[in-house]
């Protein structure tokens, strides 16, 4: 049982202007979310932050994650969320979608706010590994959420889990941000699991997509300059329809 929540600063990034791997993610993944009922599963504090990116071409955003601790930040933030308090705490990132023009013009902070709280329709605690709703999405979103996993078996769980998730024709968008080795900072992540002991790389997440009924299966590799995460891993892949 974990004690003394600590996020070691992993969430600091969305108050910032987005570098280089968070630009790759808004470029490559959150511009394929076009429509209809979005899951952002393991969303961390960084939910209302990637929502930015697709809520205005969306009906409406659900917010999952493991920690109460992030639950509430996102509580706060969406009931204090004001025009005023978007454009000091993001507005690095809305300046940096602006000049991509995936933010639809005219555009104000007040009404930006507004579709922001109107759309989040729900932030509850939810532990992908363990626990299951029925509520199905026409996207599911996890950054950096799959590479909280620590053996095989747990990633082909929630692969399962999130397929099962997904409306006929959903889709599963995310990332896996890998580490070289073990150090003293990705143990700490792992006991907090805001990190995972498999660390799987592009084979093993294709193959386990492939494995746990996900067709269309997309890939993309993209360098980091972390010391000792090197890689970023983007990925989309389409839920075989059940009957």
């Amino acid at each position: 049982m974990m004690h003394n929540y600590d996020d070691y600063g992993i969430f600091d990034y969305i108050y910032e202007p987005p570098q280089q791997l968070k630009q790759a993610v808004f470029m490559h993944l959150i511009t394929k979310i076009t429509h209809g009922q979005v899951l952002d599963l393991g969303c961390g504090k960084a939910g209302l932050y990637w929502s930015l990116g697709y809520i205005q071409r969306v009906e409406s955003v659900t917010f999952f994650d493991y920690w109460t601790e992030h639950i509430a930040f996102l509580y706060r933030s969406i009931n204090e969320l004001s025009g005023v308090q978007l454009e000091k705490e993001y507005g690095a990132v809305v300046s940096f979608l602006q000049a991509q023009q995936l933010l639809s013009v005219p555009f104000s902070y007040e009404a930006f706010a507004e579709e922001l709280v109107t759309k989040i329709v729900d932030i509850q605690r939810f532990d992908f590994l363990s626990e299951s709703t029925q509520e199905r999405y026409d996207a599911v979103l996890c950054l950096q959420s799959l590479e909280c996993v620590n053996t095989q078996d747990e990633l082909d769980r929630a692969l399962t889990m999130i397929r099962k998730l997904l409306k006929p024709g959903g889709m599963c968008l995310g990332s896996v941000l890998r580490y070289q080795q073990r150090s003293p900072f990705t143990d700490k992540l792992i006991a907090a699991k805001l990190d995972g002991a498999l660390n799987p790389t592009a084979e093993q997440l294709h193959h386990a997509l492939l494995k746990n009924g996900f067709v269309q299966i997309s890939l993309h590799n993209i360098a980091a300059t972390g010391q000792n995460y090197h890689e970023l891993i983007l990925f989309t892949a389409e839920g075989i329809n059940e009957s």
